[in-house]
């Protein structure tokens, strides 16, 4: 179920802290072609004057495309980069405008552009979606083009609630690129002033499994399980160990077992 129609998790946060596990795994269909992992992601915590704020993206390069990573690379990097550019003008994220999505979809776009102006190719062989949020300590911002998705706990009793259904396009198996120009009905954007103590971001090589495709609802269970290790830490910031942990369960025989694409996956909790 769409996260809109539920109350967002609303109780007071313990410490205000970030703390998460990241990891992506390269898919078997890569290593049968001989090509890279083509999925990129970035997790950061940077300190507002209420408190932390968690920005978080992850791309997915096109496998066609000959330079996606690098794409991929870009988009995570151009989009924490005008996610604090907003930061500075409004502190918090759940009082963007709808507007703020194109501008955040402009400065991607451009950035891919001067990325292959350096590489000496086309901005299409760098094409990648892009799936991204900005929380704050009171509310959060939602910025996504392609598939993938990013899901957060609906409730206390263990529901999760995806926030945008992943964008197909008009073929099977194909998707929107935030690296080509993007228009208003490309891209999702949206923002919310209740409280987001947990989410999890993904790309497309993890949707089927832990996503209810036909249902359009989110596997509860998968990410009940996955969770408490992120949860029950005291440290805040980035935990090593569980992302280690958690690129070798994403690289398992058990996962590709059900998936041959690359696989990227932010793991994120505030205590």
């Amino acid at each position: 179920m769409p996260w809109s129609i539920l109350p967002l998790r609303t109780a007071g946060l313990l410490s205000n802290r970030w703390g998460f596990a990241v990891a992506s795994a390269i898919g078997s269909d890569h290593v049968r072609n001989d090509l890279p992992c083509q999925d990129a992601h970035l997790c950061e915590v940077d300190e507002g004057a209420d408190g932390e704020i968690l920005i978080a993206a992850v791309a997915d390069g096109a496998g066609s495309a000959s330079h996606s990573d690098a794409g991929a690379e870009e988009a995570c990097r151009s989009f924490a980069k005008v996610a604090r550019e907003l930061l500075q003008s409004q502190s918090d994220p759940a009082l963007w405008p709808r507007e703020t999505g194109l501008v955040i979809a402009t400065a991607v776009h451009e950035a891919a552009v001067r990325l292959a102006e350096e590489l000496a190719v086309g901005v299409r062989d760098l094409a990648s979606t892009l799936v991204a949020t900005v929380v704050g300590p009171s509310g959060a911002a939602f910025f996504q083009v392609g598939d993938g998705a990013m899901v957060t706990p609906a409730d206390e009793e263990g529901i999760w609630a995806w926030i945008h259904w992943p964008h197909q396009g008009e073929y099977a198996n194909t998707t929107t690129f935030v690296t080509h120009q993007v228009d208003l009905q490309e891209f999702q954007f949206d923002t919310t002033d209740h409280v987001v103590d947990e989410i999890a971001v993904f790309s497309d090589g993890l949707q089927h499994l832990v996503l209810r495709m036909a249902e359009r609802a989110v596997q509860d269970v998968w990410f009940e399980k996955m969770m408490p290790p992120i949860r029950h830490r005291s440290e805040a910031g980035l935990y090593e160990d569980l992302s280690a942990s958690l690129a070798a369960y994403l690289g398992s025989s058990i996962v590709s077992a059900r998936t041959s694409d690359d696989i990227t996956l932010i793991l994120a909790s505030r205590r």
